[in-house]
């Protein structure tokens, strides 16, 4: 599984509740792998890394991101809200 949290925390934080949540519906916990995406900024201070990190945030573009991952799986989800939970998106929904 493929995750994008935002620092440690978060993914540690997401990686549990999808862990929970396998376990809920049957699965083991250990039968999940995750795979972070990330990008990395060296600079020579933490409060620099931010301030190139906040930089580079101000160029992402969701828009673009979402018609990456559409074409990748073959489902078109620009009809969705982005901030719709996966659960509830009508797309995904109509594909099952």
């Amino acid at each position: 599984m493929f995750l994008a949290s935002a620092n440690r925390q978060g993914a540690l934080r997401d990686t549990t509740d999808i862990r929970q949540r396998a376990v809920a519906v049957g699965r083991r916990a250990e039968d999940l792998k995750f795979f972070q995406g990330l990008y990395v900024v060296p600079t020579s201070t933490e409060a620099e890394a931010a301030r190139v990190a906040a930089e580079l945030d101000e160029w992402i573009d969701h828009d673009r991101h979402l018609a990456h991952m559409s074409g990748s799986i073959g489902i078109d989800f620009g009809h969705d809200d982005l901030d719709t939970p996966v659960g509830e998106i009508q797309t995904i929904s109509a594909c099952r």
